[in-house]
Formats: structure tokens, C-alpha cells, sequence
């Protein structure tokens, strides 16, 4: 399993660029450095704190998500599209063990990227834009963004890998994973009115806004649970879901 563990990565790396993706994000850290440096210095002391960490990890987190959508979505429909499935398939592995090893590496290299990416946002925010807060603390900070960041990740990447193997097109895959960024913060404003949205998945997916602000986050959102770990149990639920589903279409589903 190692051996298509491997081969998955190398595929990621020189097929689908990450090497461009960590190059844009080191870009985008890059100009948030300078937009944050440039904000402080008319700010008087006002921003401060976890204020570059929270910039950084609000804008580019989202972004890590889209990207793994279109690793998952490259890995399985676009080798139906490429062909290349075909030669996965002549091995002596069960397809259920190949879907396994394709979401497995991908997982990993989520969550690896939105650990070094907090990570760096975590460093550059302790040694240039917060001389008050304590290096625990924001570590604790940190440590929970990440926390909170990974089921919304696997979530995404889940979605992408049912409806690659259901649609076996890239196009569809990714418009299709992408609606609820679209729609759902609609279900967060019913969740004022109403009770019903907290059955809702998409209610939960934003758990960094519903869990990881403190009071900040309860002045404007509702938390559809009372704690975060039920939003991730009942997201992970369906991940599981989604992971079921998309093992049994992957092994019925024709190759031609």
C-alpha cells in the first residue's frame, strides 16, 4: 500500500502542481505580511494579538479546501478522463483498496497543509505583529484552528471523492462540491430563526466561526450544538457516508 501511497504523491506533486499551490500561498503570506505591517502602522495598537493569524488563517484555510477538492477530483475522475484508471486496475488490488489509498493520501496532505500553513501565519504573527500575547497561548490558538479546520477539509474532500466517482468528470465534480461555500451561510441565518438548520450539515462546516471565537463568534453566529466535538461527530458522520457510498459506485462503476 505504501508503494500506490507513493505514487499518489508523486502524481499530486509534478501531475497536479502542488509545488505551484505552496508557491501561491507563500505569495499570498507574503503580501498579508506586508497589508498587515501596513495596517498596524495606522492602527496605533488597536490590531494586535492574534489579529495577522486570524487574517491569514480566514482567507487562505478556505483556499486549502478548494485545493484538495481538485487533488481528490484529479485523482479519481481525471484518470477516468486521462485514462491512466486502466493501469491502476490491471494490478492485483481490489478497487476498494485503490479509492482507499487515493482518499487516504489525500487526507494526509490536507491536513499537512493546513498544519504548516497555520504553522507559519502562527510564527510570523508571534515574531512580528503581537509582542502581548504569550507564545502558549497563541499556540493553543493555533493548535485549535487546526483542530477545528480538519473535518470541514475531509468534509469537502469526501464530497469531491462521491461525486468523482458517481459523475467521473472534473468539471461537475468541482462546481458541484463547491455550492454549499455558496449556500451554507444561508442555513447559519435560519438557524436564528428556526431550529430545524441545525440538522443541517452544512450548518456546522464553518466550525472555526461557530467554536474557535469565543465570544467574538457568539455575537454573530448561533452554534447549532452545544459543543464543537457534536458539529465534528455529526460531520464526520457524514464523511463516513460519503466514503461508503462512493467505495460502493467506484466498484461497480465500468471503466470504459
Amino acid at each position: 500500500m505504501m508503494a500506490l501511497m507513493k505514487n499518489e504523491w508523486i502524481k499530486a506533486w509534478h501531475g497536479r502542481k502542488i509545488w505551484v499551490f505552496l508557491l501561491v500561498l507563500a505569495v499570498c503570506i507574503l503580501l498579508g505580511s506586508i497589508l498587515t505591517g501596513f495596517l498596524l502602522s495606522f492602527s496605533e495598537g488597536e490590531l494586535g494579538g492574534p489579529f495577522f493569524l486570524l487574517l491569514g488563517f480566514t482567507t487562505l484555510v478556505p483556499f486549502v479546501n478548494i485545493y484538495m477538492v481538485v487533488q481528490i477530483t484529479g485523482a479519481i475522475a481525471g484518470e477516468y478522463r486521462s485514462g491512466t484508471i486502466k493501469q491502476l486496475l490491471i494490478r492485483p488490488v481490489s478497487r476498494n483498496k485503490l479509492l482507499f489509498v487515493k482518499w487516504f493520501s489525500m487526507s494526509i496532505l490536507g491536513i499537512l497543509l493546513i498544519s504548516l500553513l497555520v504553522l507559519i501565519l502562527y510564527l510570523l504573527n508571534m515574531i512580528f505583529f503581537d509582542s502581548a500575547s504569550t507564545w502558549s497561548a497563541m499556540g493553543g490558538q493555533a493548535l485549535e484552528f487546526i483542530y477545528l479546520s480538519i473535518p470541514t477539509m475531509l468534509f469537502y474532500l469526501f464530497l469531491a471523492a462521491l461525486f468523482a466517482a458517481l459523475t467521473r468528470s472534473t468539471a461537475v465534480t468541482i462546481i458541484i462540491t463547491l455550492v454549499p461555500y455558496f449556500f451554507g451561510g444561508l442555513f447559519n441565518i435560519l438557524l436564528e430563526f428556526y431550529e430545524w438548520p441545525k440538522w443541517i450539515v452544512l450548518t456546522h462546516l464553518d466550525l472555526v466561526g461557530l467554536y474557535g471565537m469565543g465570544d467574538v463568534g457568539a455575537v454573530f453566529m448561533t452554534t447549532p450544538f452545544e459543543r464543537s466535538w457534536q458539529s465534528i461527530l455529526f460531520i464526520l458522520l457524514h464523511v463516513v457516508v460519503f466514503a461508503v457510498i462512493a467505495h460502493i459506485l467506484f466498484k461497480k462503476r465500468d471503466v470504459l
